[in-house]
């Protein structure tokens, strides 16, 4: 399924990127703003659970510079992402390749703490709404359960969207700090048809990454391999977050379809 990688920036910087895996199609990366003056600029939900069951799914790349860059606290920065509201929007998105135009509008609202598979977990509802060529595209709407210091994704719903529910495991705490070239793994994820779990859809493995990007910031990527359940083959994804030394995350990137 051919996807676009949209930024949300705080500099409002418009980036173009490539695609290539399984997203099977161009990407462009396009850019936001907040539109409160809240602390850290913050975005993306679900940094890869369950991804490739839906329409998003795809494979991007982020354009990088240089081979160094500063050491930039990674952990505390993702833990802050999903504990703080935020609210983004960005009109006027053009492709230059061939003069599409997407409007993204992006929230982030925390939730009441509660219990998703036993586990004691703070919640965040994320909702996408991107407009292209002024046709509305359909809306991403997902919660996440997730625990924080150190951040730990337990798993994602998607109300008002589908009855997926994804189940989140072997989860390895992020480094408190890190540079470009630093890699690990994350956790893997499975999602069933529902919260009954009658089947499985799909399961996946995270990775992460840290890679150059200014004198003051870097790129932080979670990686997808997906497998879907009577699919050959996989998809990759990718969510990355831009993070300066201070943990200040002022850009995100993600999918959507074309």
């Amino acid at each position: 399924m051919n996807s676009k990688l949209l930024s949300i920036s705080a500099s409002m910087l418009v980036l173009l990127a490539g695609c290539g895996g399984g997203g099977g199609g161009g990407a462009t990366t396009t850019s936001a703003t907040p539109s409160s003056g809240s602390g850290t600029t913050t975005g993306s939900g679900s940094t890869g659970a369950g991804a490739g069951t839906g329409a998003g799914a795809g494979a991007g790349t982020i354009p990088v510079t240089g081979s160094s860059g500063p050491t930039v606290p990674i952990e505390p920065a993702i833990s802050s992402l999903y504990s703080t509201p935020h609210h983004f929007d960005k009109p006027n998105n053009i492709d230059p390749r061939n003069g599409d135009n997407y409007s993204v509008v992006a929230d982030y609202t925390p939730g009441a703490d509660t219990v998703f598979e036993g586990v004691a977990v703070k919640t965040v509802a994320i909702t996408r709404d991107v407009t292209k060529n002024g046709t509305p595209l359909p809306r991403s709407s997902q919660t996440d359960f997730f625990q924080i210091s150190p951040y730990k994704l337990i798993g994602t719903t998607f109300p008002g969207q589908n009855n997926f529910y994804v189940v989140a495991s072997a989860q390895i705490a992020l480094p408190p700090a890190g540079k470009p070239g630093d890699t690990g793994n994350f956790y893997n994820s499975t999602t069933y048809d529902s919260a009954a779990k009658n089947f499985v859809v799909a399961t996946s493995t995270q990775t992460w990454k840290v890679s150059a990007d200014t004198d003051t910031s870097v790129i932080f990527c979670i990686d997808s391999v997906v497998t879907t359940v009577g699919v050959t083959g996989t998809k990759t994804k990718s969510d990355c977050y831009r993070i300066d030394r201070n943990g200040t995350i002022p850009s995100i990137f993600f999918t959507v379809p074309n």
